[in-house]
């Protein structure tokens, strides 16, 4: 406290995120012991689809879990004349797809959230050739583990049942990635709230499906992660292009 009695003094450790863009670089920094000293972290990220002047922040998650899967559609190619006596890997993997679209829209409750998406396919060597393989990879997304369960699980069953559909098998392999970025403590966005409100920012909900290794700071430590808007009027350019 200082000799006035008006202000706090108080110590504060930067931590400029390393490796956060699917390295996981959070939990290395836990790891080697960012988090021994300090009470509660906050975690700022500039943020171009808000308005400049606006502070977005919620309380209870505000980013998605994130999950990455690789599918083997498995088959057995042929001539592109003589269909028969052959398992059509790209016929499978176009049901597959069709049908992974259906794991969020009437499995997972309407109240609550989820995506699945398929981010690459290849299969086939030419025009005429029916194609043995196609592989796929993609993500999930998910605000709860009980959703996150629920979509790898159907995610899962669908795979196998359009292997037996086909005559053939797929394979799915899931890579478990980031937590949930969970703002529990709502203290900790009131403060924020209130930052933002003595700099006359517009304070806003904030909830994305984007996934962030700051989870794991607030799984270790009470604490908050808010998006500061970055959009200059009439500039919608968005996050992750060259411009």
């Amino acid at each position: 406290m200082s000799d006035d009695n008006s202000a706090l003094t108080v110590s504060v450790k930067l931590i400029f995120q390393p490796a956060e863009e699917g390295e996981n670089g959070a939990q290395a920094m836990i790891d080697d012991g960012v988090l021994t000293d300090v009470d509660a972290i906050y975690g700022i990220h500039v943020w171009s689809p808000g308005n400049l002047g606006e502070v977005l922040v919620s309380h209870g998650p505000v980013m998605a879990a994130v999950d990455q899967f690789e599918i083997t559609v498995n088959g057995s190619g042929g001539h592109g004349a003589m269909p028969n006596g052959t398992v059509d890997a790209i016929v499978s993997a176009a049901n597959l797809v069709t049908n992974l679209q259906s794991v969020v829209s009437r499995n997972v409750p309407p109240t609550e959230a989820g995506v699945v998406t398929c981010g690459t396919i290849e299969g086939g060597a030419n025009w005429n050739i029916i194609a043995p393989t196609v592989k796929l990879t993609g993500t999930t997304r998910s605000f709860t583990s009980e959703t996150r369960s629920l979509i790898k699980e159907r995610v899962k069953t669908i795979c196998r049942c359009c292997g037996e559909m086909s005559g053939g098998s797929v394979d799915v392999k899931f890579d478990e990635g980031l937590p949930v970025t969970d703002n529990k403590y709502e203290h900790h966005v009131e403060v924020v709230k209130g930052v933002g409100s003595k700099m006359n920012c517009l304070i806003k909900k904030q909830l994305t499906m984007g996934g962030e290794d700051f989870s794991h700071y607030l799984n270790n430590k009470p604490g908050c992660f808010f998006f500061v808007g970055a959009k200059l009027p009439g500039d919608s350019k968005p996050h992750h292009k060259s411009r």
